[in-house]
């Protein structure tokens, strides 16, 4: 055989051979398509696992790090995927199955809910939490009770009632978490708990400056409504901050 036959055959069979690699290409994506579409036809007429499923709610799970595992907050989410008004909040540990309901569902407004990080570092593990949980009537008031809790030991603790803020909660060097409490629009204290039993370890009152009668307590601003003004049918206000000089 010379050297030209040699690769007039070389070629043709490198033709064949890429044909039928096409070929075989073309069959096998087909019948996968078609085994696919036979699959989800399958499971969409079938009723299999869920797809009968009505969508009564969403519950979301928000998992946070604590030096002893991860610990997940359950709640039901709106369709904004956001927690909706009326939702409560469950803490679970999956590695030990111990939970704590810190607000139930359909009872308990939760005004505030938040993770509480060590060394107040969100990159550093959570060592607890803070709630601001009302009712019905006092979310209509304005005032809420303060819960705090330790994780992972899961404690519940409601530390203090009818308060209407709750400003800058701060975890402190020693472990204690601070925060600035409003009773009312007037009078507010810092006061320092300890995360495991919610005891007081510290607190102090702050003075506020009083102020005028005809201010929105939010700042220089006149409230749009009158009846949202502390003085409803007071003239326009000055133009520096509310405070009585």
């Amino acid at each position: 055989m010379t050297i030209d036959r040699f690769f007039h055959y070389l070629e043709r069979f490198n033709a064949i051979a890429f044909f039928l690699l096409i070929l075989g290409t073309s069959i096998f994506v087909a019948g996968t398509f078609i085994q696919d579409r036979h699959l989800t036809n399958d499971f969409e007429d079938s009723g299999a696992f869920g797809s009968g499923q009505e969508k009564i709610n969403s519950i979301i799970g928000h998992p946070v790090g604590t030096h002893g595992g991860q610990v997940v907050a359950y709640y039901e989410a709106d369709d904004d995927f956001e927690r909706q008004e009326e939702a409560g909040v469950v803490l679970v540990d999956p590695a030990t199955g111990r939970q704590v309901m810190v607000a139930q569902s359909g009872r308990d407004l939760v005004v505030k809910f938040e993770f509480l990080f060590d060394q107040g570092d969100k990159d550093q593990p959570a060592i607890g939490y803070l709630a601001a949980i009302s009712n019905r009537d006092d979310w209509e008031k304005g005032i809420a009770d303060l819960v705090i809790g330790a994780l992972p030991a899961m404690t519940r603790n409601v530390v203090a009632t009818n308060v209407q803020f709750i400003d800058l909660p701060t975890v402190r060097s020693d472990g204690s978490v601070g925060v600035i409490l409003w009773d009312e629009q007037s009078t507010a204290r810092v006061v320092a708990f300890n995360l495991s039993d919610g005891s007081i370890i510290d607190q102090a009152s702050l003075q506020i400056p009083p102020l005028l009668e005809s201010r929105v307590s939010q700042g220089p601003g006149k409230a749009s409504e009158p009846e949202l003004r502390r003085d409803p049918n007071g003239g326009m206000p000055p133009a520096d901050f509310g405070y009585v000089e």
